[in-house]
């Protein structure tokens, strides 16, 4: 039988012992039976991944792509540190694709819903980092464009034929009823863009989201985004093509404090473009709370007839400057199908929630402990 004991301790900076718990671990998901299934038949399968997509995996490498394939992959870097978690080419000496510290291993969130096996993903993951404000933040006035108008925002445009309006035209992937949309109406000048600006209060905000869209349109059009903030450019986004697409965003500004001038410029490249549409919906802002993810490691394995354990253990530590409450724990596994250019996942192996959650204030550090082990 493999069962597993969850152990949590909050420290002072110092790494003195505040408080500790421990809980059983009962809370395997579907994703870890069926990776498991996948290995033992060795045949590809369907898994969702934490973002609720349906990835195809599969057990081994195709082509010129070395068998290695790094599923139920539990140590991990540093939380902002990437590393390759993919086949290897024998051909070009490259690794396809890249996986942060922070998605691997053991991860931390806020959600206090009782576990499923169905989840696919922890309720409210805590992402790594730093930020978190004390303050009431600043938001967006008719981000969502819901007034059906641009009622808030500064427009303008360098091209008369190219102007920004509000829409609710069909768009498959819009979420509110409106969205701001840039329409050409005449014959549009290579170069020209039109830009939606206003002045926002960014002392206790920390993340601004807002999403891009690219809009269907009958012939490929070189087009593309430009985000400033303060003056600056922030972001940059290529949205050339005829077919429906969307980017959601998250701007991190946690170094940024009082009101400054947020800006989405929309440029158009092709000369002569008679029509076109470019979307952005949802402007809001953050007060994010981050933990900074140490390295996940896997260690302590030991056995004693008839039983055998291994340990995985990670750190968070709480540089933010706000207390942060964590009410869930589980296990993620990079998981991919191994050929040229494909990209590598995370997918939840284990969710458990801590009951009345554990609260770190600034400064301290918590200890997760997965004791895995097999008994008779």
């Amino acid at each position: 039988m493999i069962t597993a004991r969850l152990i949590l301790e909050r420290l002072d900076k110092n790494q003195d012992l505040l408080e500790r718990r421990e809980q059983p671990s009962r809370s395997f998901v579907n994703q870890f039976m069926k990776f498991l299934y996948m290995h033992h038949a060795q045949v590809g399968y369907t898994i969702t991944d934490i973002n609720g997509t349906s990835r195809s995996v599969s057990p081994g490498g195709t082509g010129s792509w070395h068998n290695f394939v790094p599923h139920l992959v539990m140590g991990a870097p540093g939380g902002g540190i990437w590393t390759p978690y993919s086949s290897y080419s024998v051909n070009t000496n490259l690794w396809a694709q890249m996986l942060p510290g922070e998605l691997v291993g053991i991860v931390v969130g806020a959600g206090s819903t009782s576990p499923t096996p169905g989840d696919y993903r922890l309720e409210d993951r805590i992402p790594h980092g730093r930020t978190g404000k004390s303050g009431t933040k600043a938001d967006f006035v008719n981000g969502g464009f819901e007034t059906g108008n641009l009622n808030g925002w500064t427009i303008g445009t360098n091209d008369t034929e190219w102007n920004p309006v509000v829409s609710s035209a069909a768009w498959s992937q819009k979420v509110g009823s409106y969205f701001c949309a840039g329409r050409s109406t005449g014959s549009v000048t290579e170069g020209s863009y039109w830009y939606i600006r206003q002045d926002i209060d960014l002392t206790n905000v920390t993340h601004i989201g807002f999403t891009i869209g690219r809009l269907s349109y009958g012939a490929s059009v070189n087009r593309w985004c430009r985000v400033y903030i303060g003056g600056n450019l922030v972001y940059y986004r290529d949205m050339s093509g005829s077919s429906e697409a969307n980017w959601p965003l998250i701007l991190n500004v946690q170094d940024l404090t009082g009101i400054q001038t947020f800006e989405v410029r929309n440029y158009l490249q092709s000369v002569g473009m008679t029509y076109d549409w470019t979307g952005l919906e949802g402007f809001t802002t953050y007060n994010m709370k981050q933990l900074e993810y140490g390295g996940c490691e896997v260690i302590n394995q030991s056995y004693a007839n008839p039983n055998g354990q291994f340990t995985i253990q990670r750190y968070f530590t709480n540089n933010s400057a706000v207390p942060i409450t964590v009410n869930e724990v589980g296990l993620q596994s990079p998981g991919c199908y191994p050929a040229d250019n494909t990209p590598t996942y995370a997918f939840l192996m284990a969710r458990d929630v801590v009951p009345g959650g554990i609260a770190l204030a600034a400064s301290e550090i918590l200890r997760v402990t997965y004791v895995v082990q097999i008994t008779v």
